[in-house]
């Protein structure tokens, strides 16, 4: 099974997001996705989480905590993945200090913001988890 992990960073009722670069050779090129990566072998998806932060965007994370963990298969994706999507708490005036290491940019957007067609699916799924949770949702599970 493939790992990887995925960082949610809310501020200021804005989603932060990847605008990867717009190569053939990679997954959804030009499109939206959260900041993360492959957890390495012998590495916790909490330590992954950090060190893919820090690699992508230069910042230390204060803390992290799970919001969903989800597993797929695809047509494609031949291999089964387990994708952690955490919660950000972040340093105090973060957004002015991002240097982006990875992809073509960042964009602070809001849920009404999103062009779904330019997303990462699965890291859709962990919006719409997620603001569920904002707006206190019940889920009773049957």
């Amino acid at each position: 099974m493939i790992k990887s992990v995925a960082g949610i960073i809310y501020f200021k009722n804005k989603y932060l997001f990847q605008i990867r670069d717009n190569k053939k050779s990679i997954w959804f090129p030009g499109f939206n996705g959260f900041f993360g990566g492959l957890v390495d072998n012998n590495e916790t998806s909490k330590n992954a989480l950090k060190r893919e932060i820090l690699e992508e965007l230069n910042i230390s994370i204060i803390s992290s905590n799970l919001l969903i963990k989800i597993k797929f298969q695809t047509k494609k994706l031949k291999k089964e993945r387990e994708r952690y999507y955490y919660l950000l708490s972040m340093p105090k005036n973060f957004e002015k200090k991002i240097i982006i290491n990875e992809g073509r940019g960042y964009e602070f957007m809001s849920v009404n913001q999103l062009n779904f067609n330019k997303m990462i699916p699965w890291d859709i799924t962990a919006i719409f988890y997620h603001q569920m949770l904002l707006k206190k949702k019940i889920f009773i599970p049957k």
